[in-house]
């Protein structure tokens, strides 16, 4: 196995087994070269039975010389020291180191916040049909009266002896308004 494939693994495994909020690409895992050989090579001390080095294997050494070569992870021995500004500008090199390290953050951000979500969170859609959100509402109604009723116009019209001040009088409560596309409009309710 050489680094390539070691690093299309790795990278396939990753991305199988996490959400779409990022992606894992192949820079990330080689800045992570030299701790996962660390962490491999910390398995050999156990005592297993095995007799295979993970220390020898030629793809894990690989990845560990190319995160050095890349100069992604350096380790500061002994206190932090601030030294003189050798230069004001800065190099494209630098920059891109820069650029290609706050992306790498940003993906271990991601990877850790996706290994914290409970169970295997992938966008799901429900599809409900209008069917159902109608059946969740009442269907409008036209007034249905509940005894016989005259018509005003009809009433004045007509040459009845009934006053219509002596006539049943009936307020209208709890209404609703629908336009034509059977819209609710308005909804009041007097008490």
């Amino acid at each position: 196995m050489n680094l390539e494939e070691l690093l299309a693994g790795v990278v396939r495994s990753i991305s199988g087994t996490t959400a779409s909020y990022g992606s894992v690409n192949r820079d990330f895992v080689i800045s992570l070269g030299e701790f996962i050989f660390n962490q491999l090579v910390g398995l050999d001390d156990e005592p297993n039975g095995n007799n295979v080095s993970l220390a020898s294997v030629p793809a894990l050494c690989a990845l560990r010389e190319e995160c050095r070569s890349r100069g992604i992870r350096e380790k500061v021995d002994g206190d932090l020291k601030i030294g003189e500004r050798k230069s004001f500008e800065i190099n494209e090199d630098e920059d891109e180191k820069l650029a290609r390290l706050l992306q790498e953050e940003e993906n271990w951000k991601l990877w850790q916040l996706r290994g914290r979500r409970p169970g295997n969170s992938q966008n799901i859609y429900i599809k409900i049909s209008e069917a159902e959100i109608a059946n969740d509402y009442p269907l409008p109604a036209y007034y249905k009266p509940t005894v016989d009723e005259m018509d005003e116009y009809i009433f004045f019209d007509s040459d009845s002896s009934i006053h219509y001040v002596d006539l049943p009088r009936r307020v209208l409560n709890n209404w609703s308004l629908y336009n034509s596309d059977s819209d609710l409009f308005r909804w009041s309710s007097c008490q």
